[in-house]
């Protein structure tokens, strides 16, 4: 099943952190996890476009990235969100923020055992 709608603005929405419009978030579709890479490129898949755009509802995994703070002093906060097969959105408790290096490596492992979860 296909719906249209912004799913960048209810990704944001649903992890209930308020976007600072002077910070670009996004949004990216997790369709599987390269274990071999320790940054941002290991979850593979596409970045949800801004506006209205048609997606397919379906079992999928999301990362989303919020910042807020100061230009000078932001925090980015990641956080993973899941769509269920009837399309709506759910936060798994996985999230971190940039404070400390490495934010990728901190979400990589739990975000493939979940997209193994949805997989049976």
């Amino acid at each position: 099943m296909k719906r249209v709608g912004n799913l960048l603005d209810d990704l944001i929405l649903v992890t209930g952190r308020h976007q600072d419009h002077r910070f670009r978030p996004w949004a990216k579709r997790v369709d599987a996890v390269d274990t071999n890479l320790t940054n941002g490129y290991c979850f593979v898949g596409p970045f949800i476009g801004d506006g209205t755009v048609e997606y397919e509802v379906k079992r999928t995994v999301y990362i989303v990235k919020t910042s807020e703070g100061s230009r000078k002093y932001q925090t980015e906060h990641y956080t993973v969100v899941v769509m269920d097969s009837d399309g709506n959105l759910a936060l798994p408790g996985l999230q971190t923020t940039d404070a400390t290096r490495g934010w990728a490596l901190r979400l990589r492992d739990a975000v493939k055992a979940l997209l193994e979860s949805q997989d049976k």
